[in-house]
């Protein structure tokens, strides 16, 4: 067990946090909670994400298996002390778990034998709550202050930024497989049918001001617009003697052109990027 914290340890938390910044991406969270652990000298650290009534480990460092803890394993919100941290319920700081009336009788706390705990929300810089970063361990940790709170809350806007990180660059390399993908269909299908380009883009507006027109949040718009200008892209497998007939088609003829959705929401499904857009129709 640690000593009580004094300026000694607060010093070589500092020199800790600011070693961190000299790890990959990809090691970050990792080395976080590692840091975390051991400045409190605790049993396990964990980054929690909740969604729906749900929580689940994102990331666990130190002895997980001994409180039955497993990376991306959901468990109901309401048996566990993140909730009661997210709602304000009990402290950030709990140094004697059989001590506290709103966790001692919890479900986690008898399954994973909880003696101590120290967590956080996490919440992005916008706002939005993702769930908590903790530290707990099997036996009381009387040591534990208030000031420790202050520590986990640094742990915690170093995590939440790099989870931010993580998921803009996710949607970027989204949004580039996108705009790469639909630039291809549709510089592919212009030099087969000129006609398209300029009648997807009035597809476009129109069904971007109905979305509008109707409440859709921005987001689906987005999609909407992009499936609009994507509508006409089964025309590649229309036959030229067909799609650029002068005169009216035949029967045969139409039935052939009728198909141009059908080929284009399987071309569409099998682009990495756009396949969710398929199903859409516009």
């Amino acid at each position: 067990m640690r000593a009580d914290k004094g300026e000694p340890n607060a010093a070589g938390e500092l020199l800790q946090l600011a070693g961190l910044a000299y790890y990959r991406a990809s090691d970050l969270v990792e080395r976080v909670l590692a840091t975390a652990r051991e400045q409190l000298d605790m049993d396990v650290a964990f980054v929690s994400e909740v969604t729906e009534g749900q929580i689940a480990f994102r990331s666990l460092e130190g002895d997980a298996g001994s409180f039955h803890f497993k990376e991306g394993v959901a468990t109901p919100l309401a048996t566990v002390f993140c909730r009661k941290v997210i709602e304000g319920r009990i402290p950030y700081v709990v140094p004697n778990v059989g001590e506290d009336e709103e966790v001692r009788e919890l479900e986690m706390t008898r399954v994973s034998n909880i003696g101590s705990y120290v967590g956080v929300p996490l919440q992005f810089s916008d706002g939005r709550l993702f769930g908590t970063v903790c530290c707990m361990s099997h036996a009381p940790s009387l040591e534990l202050r208030e000031r420790d709170a202050g520590f986990m809350g640094v742990i915690t806007r170093l995590i939440a930024e790099q989870i931010e990180r993580e998921e803009l660059e996710a949607k970027n390399r989204e949004l580039k497989i996108k705009a790469t993908g639909i630039g291809a269909l549709l510089a592919a299908l212009e030099a087969r049918d000129g006609y398209t380009g300029e009648h997807s883009q009035a597809v476009v507006e129109l069904s971007a001001a109905v979305a509008r027109r109707l409440g859709v949040p921005e987001e689906e718009v987005d999609e909407i617009e992009q499936a609009a200008l994507l509508h006409d892209v089964g025309k590649i497998g229309v036959p030229d003697s067909v799609l650029n007939k002068p005169g009216p088609l035949e029967k045969g003829e139409w039935e052939l052109m009728r198909q141009h959705p059908i080929i284009g929401e399987r071309i569409v499904a099998a682009i990495e990027g756009l396949a969710h857009l398929a199903p859409i129709k516009i």
